[in-house]
């Protein structure tokens, strides 16, 4: 089984808006009762504890769990002209709170835009703002990664795009792939992972169908017992992040990532 550890994304819960009512106590709850070994929250969805990490770790601590990561949802795109001083502001919050915790990574969202007009500026705003909080967190302990996604306006989806995030990027800023959003804005998933692998620091897996509906894991196109491969043969020793956003999730969210926790364990973890 190797050290990788499995943790379960927040987002199952986030993509309800206004229609979740519960706590983040109650997502901790349903997360340590189907299993998981961690959890990852985003900037959005914290509330109340991002003032507080000390009672986020008790929260965490009553439960059994571990901060696995925090994903940092900008406040526009980290593309956008002038965008660069706030949003590299607000990260550098996140990695100050996230240096409470030892091991915790911070992942930031993918850049996004209306258009790819002068694509390579956007990519140089958006990979200046990934150096800058990488670099700030290297001096306070802290990992950060960049995580790529497939929504409307994501510009980090083809084999070009994704080789120009890694040559505008610094080798010490992490990769947190993403199954689902490789495949939805498609690229083939294994190929996309081994060209990258060096970079690799964290992983989601979501899976996904041929026409890009969200689907529960084991459901889709993905090949997860191909990806968990793959991480062993290159000694990876971190967190493998299960995510749901698929229809049964938004009917039953407590069911479906009950149900992503058991497909994980019928591959060995």
């Amino acid at each position: 089984m190797g050290n990788i550890r499995i943790g379960c994304q927040t987002y199952t819960w986030e993509m309800l808006g206004e229609e979740w009512k519960g706590s983040v106590d109650d997502m901790l709850d349903i997360i340590s009762g189907a299993g998981y070994a961690g959890v990852e929250i985003t900037n959005t969805m914290i509330g109340d504890y991002y003032t507080d990490p000390d009672g986020f770790a008790g929260a965490l601590k009553k439960r059994g769990l571990v901060f696995a990561s925090f994903g940092f949802v900008p406040h526009t795109s980290f593309t956008e002209d002038g965008c660069a001083g706030d949003e590299i502001a607000r990260a550098k919050k996140g990695v100050d709170f996230v240096s409470n915790f030892p091991g915790c990574r911070l992942d930031l969202a993918g850049g996004s835009s209306t258009d790819r007009k002068d694509i390579r500026k956007k990519y140089k705003t958006m990979c200046g703002i990934y150096n800058e909080v990488g670099e700030y967190g290297l001096k306070r302990g802290v990992g950060v990664d960049f995580h790529p996604h497939s929504h409307a306006g994501s510009i980090i989806e083809t084999d070009e795009e994704y080789g120009m995030l890694m040559e505008m990027t610094d080798d010490s800023v992490g990769w947190c792939p993403d199954s689902g959003h490789i495949v939805r804005g498609g690229l083939e998933l294994l190929p996309t992972l081994e060209r990258f692998s060096n970079r690799i620091r964290n992983f989601h897996f979501k899976d996904a169908d041929e026409n890009g509906n969200w689907k529960l894991m084991g459901e889709g196109i993905c090949d997860f017992k191909k990806c968990l491969d793959l991480l062993r043969n290159i000694g990876y020793d971190g967190w493998v992040i299960g995510e749901e956003e698929s229809a049964e999730a938004r009917e039953n969210q407590a069911a479906s990532v009950e149900k992503n926790r058991a497909y994980l364990r019928s591959l060995g973890y």
